[in-house]
């Protein structure tokens, strides 16, 4: 939580936040439709597309690809969740 007042004044310093991405990734023609942050591992994230496929990257090796990419289904993945075998459900 965020206090942006000036207590001895009563004024906002600041009138609006706008939020900015952790992480903007390079250009690419895949909409992505769902996401997840591992729950071990917090440079490791899950990400399914509209083709039904999912990619993993691990922000430590590299950010500008994907580790693992495969298929799951021929249409859009939307929802991903981790068990607590760490396993894609």
């Amino acid at each position: 939580m965020f206090d942006f007042k000036d207590k001895s004044e009563g004024d906002h310093l600041v009138d609006h936040i706008k939020p900015i991405p952790i992480f903007i990734s390079p250009n690419t023609d895949v909409m992505y439709s769902t996401g997840i942050f591992s729950k071990h591992k917090p440079n490791i994230v899950f990400l399914g597309n509209i083709d039904g496929q999912v990619e993993i990257w691990d922000m430590h090796d590299q950010v500008n690809k994907y580790s693992f990419k495969t298929s799951l289904c021929d249409n859009a993945v939307v929802k991903l969740s981790i068990s607590d075998g760490t396993t894609i459900k």
